[in-house]
């Protein structure tokens, strides 16, 4: 019975730990720096990308601040800005802009809030391999003001 017992113990300590656990938000390390209690985060499945492939950018918006703010969704492509910068400062914005005009698509972040986002990225070929860091920023507007907000970094691995 005993080991009947111990069995059925670490087979449910074995299942606690092997299983993928929900992580929900990110976690604080990878918070961009708070604007008005307004700070953002993103996040890739993959880091190592080869050029002149697509991916996708994940961002999430959190409003940590008392007080509603307002951000435009109408298009990932539109709403924000993603860029790969190098070692020596070469920057590459990921995201073409069409010369499409989309209305503008207001909504409010309540208090404790989230807006999350799937933003699709391209890494052109004319990025040369190597080491990058990958941000993101987009703008809110809180009591009429607008100020941007820029997202944790990524360390990205661009290969040919």
């Amino acid at each position: 019975m005993k080991a009947i017992s111990i069995s059925i113990g670490l087979a449910v300590a074995c299942a606690c730990f092997c299983l993928p656990q929900a992580t929900g938000s990110p976690g604080a390390s990878s918070w961009g720096d708070s604007v008005q209690g307004v700070r953002m985060s993103i996040s890739m499945a993959k880091t190592v990308v080869q050029t002149g492939s697509s991916s996708t950018v994940e961002a999430v918006t959190k409003n940590s601040s008392t007080r509603a703010v307002t951000v435009d969704t109408s298009a990932p492509v539109v709403d924000y800005d993603v860029v790969l910068r190098s070692a020596g400062g070469e920057t590459h914005h990921l995201i073409t802009l069409s010369a499409l005009l989309l209305p503008q698509r207001l909504v409010s972040i309540a208090p404790g809030a989230e807006d999350t986002a799937s933003i699709p990225v391209t890494f052109t070929k004319d990025i040369k391999p190597g080491s990058y860091t990958l941000y993101a920023t987009r703008t809110f507007t809180l009591d009429g003001h607008d100020f941007l907000l820029k997202s944790n970094s990524i360390k990205v691995k661009i290969i040919n």
